[in-house]
């Protein structure tokens, strides 16, 4: 039964399915609720032996996978519009990827009432950007079923890439496996499984397929740039710094983007735009970076300041899985390991903008 996924359930709404979450924000990095140790009668969400508590357990694998997927997204160009919309994400980049990691960890590692507690307030979030797709003129909302389907398609890539420059190529099966288990996260926030793909060769064909409706326009450009050479805007954390302490964070940023920019292949880099010489000027030195990054992140060191940035209930959650699946057990735990069925998680959302439009080959901008 390893790795295989169990499709028998219809996609019904799960229970619970927090629609129209009425948080507007993430949950206080304060809430000190205290965290049960054992696993014993945890209904996991998706559980120990996981090859997603393998992939996101070095957590430099999620900064800088989540960081590959912000820079290409907004080549989509709905994507594009959402995030001028969404003013996160210039203005507190640090704080959106905090919301983004209290998700991920949240679901990732917590139990099902965990994940679906938390999607709330994604699901809240993608409710509120609206607003008119540039080249067509078309409303768009984030909650549209092809544009939810990608995000998660692109997320789950760039994790597996992270995870496979630090720690070597996984087998096919656990490739398969990590891709069928993103599907479960993506279900409590509204993404029905059957729109993205389950194993790694159809995510490969998807991806493909998705980046030829792909365009580097203003927005998309204005949102990279300041991985290139602009600011960040005034009234931002960044930006209102003085600029002796501006250029060193602006320089070191671009670094880190670089580690990102490492793990594009040669179409993305072509459509990105972003041609400038890395800032450690070589190849070698780039990728030296992010496995440093890597081995601090994993440190002692590293995780006590991951989990101070998700704050005390996540980091408590999080803290818990190391636990629960160590080098003891953690052969036993995988070999026994069923991947849960996204269906019976899956958020039905009622504002939901049916515009899926059978494969990301078939796609037409404006539709829906």
């Amino acid at each position: 039964n390893k790795g295989r996924l169990d499709m028998n359930n219809t996609s019904q709404p799960a229970p619970g399915c927090p629609i129209g979450g009425v948080s507007k924000t993430a949950p206080s990095e304060n809430d000190s609720e205290v965290v049960d140790e054992t696993s014993e009668n945890i209904d996991w969400a998706i559980g120990p032996g996981s090859m997603t508590w393998r992939v996101l357990k070095n957590p430099a694998v999620f900064f800088i996978g989540m960081l590959r997927t912000s820079m290409l997204i907004p080549l989509h160009p709905p994507f594009a519009a959402a995030a001028e919309l969404d003013t996160s994400y210039l203005t507190d980049p640090l704080g959106r990827f905090r919301r983004i990691a209290i998700f991920a960890y949240m679901a990732g590692y917590g139990s099902k009432e965990d994940a679906i507690k938390v999607s709330k307030y994604v699901i809240k979030s993608h409710t509120m950007i609206k607003g008119v797709e540039p080249i067509t003129q078309k409303p768009f909302q984030a909650n549209s079923e092809y544009e939810l389907a990608l995000t998660l398609a692109v997320q789950t890539f760039g994790f597996l890439l992270a995870y496979e420059e630090l720690y070597g190529e996984l087998p096919s099966k656990q490739r398969d496996q990590f891709i069928a288990e993103q599907l479960v996260l993506g279900a409590v926030i509204g993404v029905n499984p059957d729109h993205t793909p389950s194993t790694y060769d159809s995510l490969m064909s998807y991806l493909a397929d998705a980046r030829q409706h792909w365009a580097a326009g203003l927005a998309s450009r204005q949102i990279n740039a300041v991985f290139v050479d602009s600011d960040f805007p005034s009234g931002s954390l960044i930006g209102d710094l003085a600029w002796y302490k501006r250029k060193p964070i602006m320089w070191v940023l671009r670094m880190i983007s670089d580690m990102a920019l490492f793990l594009m292949n040669p179409e993305e880099r072509l459509l990105i735009g972003i041609n400038r010489a890395p800032k450690l000027r070589w190849k070698f030195a780039v990728r030296a970076s992010f496995h440093l990054l890597a081995k601090y992140m994993a440190s002692k060191k590293g995780i006590a300041f991951f989990t101070d940035f998700v704050g005390t209930k996540v980091g408590g959650i999080f803290l818990r899985a190391f636990k629960v699946e160590n080098p003891t057990n953690v052969a036993a735990l995988e070999s026994k390991y069923t991947v849960p069925d996204p269906k019976s998680v899956f958020c039905e959302l009622p504002d939901l903008v049916r515009n899926w439009p059978g494969s990301p080959a078939e796609y037409k901008l404006g539709q829906g």
